[in-house]
């Protein structure tokens, strides 16, 4: 729907959008995993559906923010008094750089991390508005605050944030079957260290479900050979599953069909034993990690 844009000159100044300092903005878009920024769209639509007395619904133009988002930098364009205008070229790049970042939300581990930096190119509209809200200070002040349930929130959220950055970081293993190059190299020298290792062999793949540490679990996929460990929650005894591939009869894969549950894939000898190795579905990394374990075995 095509609405004209008109500024109000009321006697008493009155907040023209949803007023919040970069700083806030920028924490609390990163700390709730982008959730703020679908907050901070609709409420910038209230204030545009209430100030114009427009038929519009904030809610779907939040949930459609990418959509919306060039007809909002219009809409704060045309009320901008004061501020720094937008301009049109400066105003298509936003758009498409918000529209892709968005959209890499559905990329593999961990490049889809990308997309939780999407709240850096609202930045220039955030500051915008904050200029055009100057004439209301309280207004500016008040959504600046910080108070308890932020706190709380950033308790909350803190632990998630973690788990979805463990890909990036020294504390837990990452979340997808990862080639070496992808291993961090403390992680490399535990390996070493357990004897899992022989002096040269190269890691092809590995995969672990630990929560914390790669020593509480791994499948590994060697240059000469498959290992699989583990600690028992029984006994808290570190156990050892390894198979050479001269020694493997045959192994029979059961892929997930779905990224939250594991691939399965079991370890047939020669000598009649077996073992399973669960591997990561996410990203399909399953997929080159028992192809590479077929294309061994004799």
């Amino acid at each position: 729907m095509s609405y004209d844009f008109h500024v109000r000159t009321p006697d008493r100044p009155e907040p023209q959008y949803f007023a919040v300092s970069r700083t806030k903005f920028a924490i609390m878009s990163f700390m709730t995993l982008g959730i703020y920024e679908f907050y901070w769209f609709y409420r910038n639509w209230s204030y545009i559906r209430n100030r114009d007395s427009v038929s519009i619904r904030p809610f779907w133009r939040a949930f459609f923010a990418p959509l919306h988002f060039r007809r909002l930098m219009t809409d704060v364009d045309a009320h901008r008094a004061t501020a720094d205008p937008i301009s049109g070229t400066q105003a298509s790049r936003l758009v498409i750089a918000y529209f892709i970042l968005t959209a890499l939300w559905r990329l593999p581990d961990p490049y889809w991390l990308v997309s939780m930096f999407s709240w850096v190119v609202l930045l220039p509209v955030v500051t915008q508005i904050a200029a055009i809200n100057r004439p209301c200070p309280r207004e500016l002040l008040r959504n600046s605050a910080w108070g308890f349930k932020h706190f709380v929130l950033g308790g909350v959220m803190l632990p998630l944030i973690l788990l979805n950055f463990k890909p990036l970081n020294m504390i837990t293993p990452s979340a997808q079957t990862a080639p070496e190059a992808s291993m961090w190299q403390h992680n490399v020298e535990f390996l070493d260290n357990a004897g899992l290792l022989e002096k040269g062999e190269e890691v092809l793949y590995f995969y672990s479900q630990g929560r914390f540490s790669v020593e509480e679990d791994g499948n590994m996929l060697t240059d000469s050979k498959v290992v699989s460990y583990w600690i028992d929650e029984e006994t808290d005894n570190f156990l050892i599953e390894v198979a050479r591939y001269d020694e493997i009869a045959s192994v029979d894969t059961e892929y997930s069909d779905t990224h939250s549950e594991h691939t399965v894939i079991t370890v047939q000898r020669h000598d009649g034993s077996q073992f399973v190795l669960l591997v990561s579905a996410e990203g399909n990394r399953d997929v080159p990690f028992v192809d590479a374990l077929e294309a061994r075995i004799p």
